[in-house]
């Protein structure tokens, strides 16, 4: 197999090894047991056995290996290699029923999607979840009147700006931290949260029980679905640094 030239993940070259830390552990480890997936070759590779979590240095590796986990192994082979990041990304959103349009630039594709989870995942939280997150928006110095819900989040959205960025990753770090007992390593930084502290390393699948939207039975979904969320944050994440 081959690293197939993508532009839409090229932009990973360009950020830090700690920033893919998760989509790695995401690649090689499986969410719902924290064991090594038997088909991840990742860890295996020269790259990965040379560099170690210096994961900038081979990017393009870990693209590959998202590549075909995206991709059906007899024709992953067959073409010599996985499939583009686009289709793994519409494939997600054809599973999980996202209003989008296929043509739209990457970014707005992924907005749907992010969208999507975060909506239905605030729409299956308690109010007792509500309330926590938030008091850690409110300590991030983000007030939200009244109650918790995605019109008040699409609200600070809309207005744009760096309270947007830091509002979806406070967000998503809370919901990632439900879903698999971890929080986003790169939405440790104090600059962007509360400050808490983020350990990377396998993942817990401890699914919540109302946020059907992940509790897929298919491997490659349990894959694909976080890793796309991964990405769609660091894409957010790289426009807001180039636009410092």
């Amino acid at each position: 197999m081959a690293y197939r030239y993508d532009s839409d993940l090229e932009f990973l070259g360009k950020m830090s090894s700690e920033d893919l830390s998760d989509l790695v552990n995401l690649l090689i480890y499986d969410p719902k047991d924290g064991e090594k997936r038997l088909t991840e070759n990742l860890s295996f590779s020269e790259e990965y056995e040379k560099y170690g979590k210096d994961y900038q240095k081979y990017y393009k590796r870990i693209i590959e290996e998202l590549q075909l986990f995206g991709g059906n192994t007899i024709a992953n082979i067959a073409r010599g290699g996985g499939v583009y990041y686009r289709e793994i990304l519409c494939d997600v959103c054809d599973k999980l029923k996202v209003n989008y349009n296929k043509k739209s630039n990457i970014d707005i594709i992924e907005w749907n999607f992010l969208s999507k989870i975060l909506e239905t995942s605030l729409d299956n939280l308690d109010d007792k979840q509500k309330e926590k997150l938030k008091k850690e928006l409110s300590n991030a110095g983000i007030n939200i009147k009244g109650n918790m819900t995605f019109a008040a989040m699409m609200a600070i959205f809309k207005a744009g700006g760096f309270a947007s960025y830091q509002t979806l990753l406070i967000v998503t770090n809370y919901i990632w931290n439900l879903i698999f007992s971890k929080g986003i390593s790169l939405a440790g930084n104090a600059a962007l949260t509360s400050g808490a502290a983020v350990v990377v390393g396998p993942i817990g699948w401890t699914i919540l029980g109302g946020w059907t939207i992940i509790n897929i039975a298919s491997t490659a979904y349990r894959v694909t679905v976080p890793c796309c969320i991964i990405i769609s944050l660091l894409r957010i994440k790289y426009k807001e640094n180039v636009n410092k």
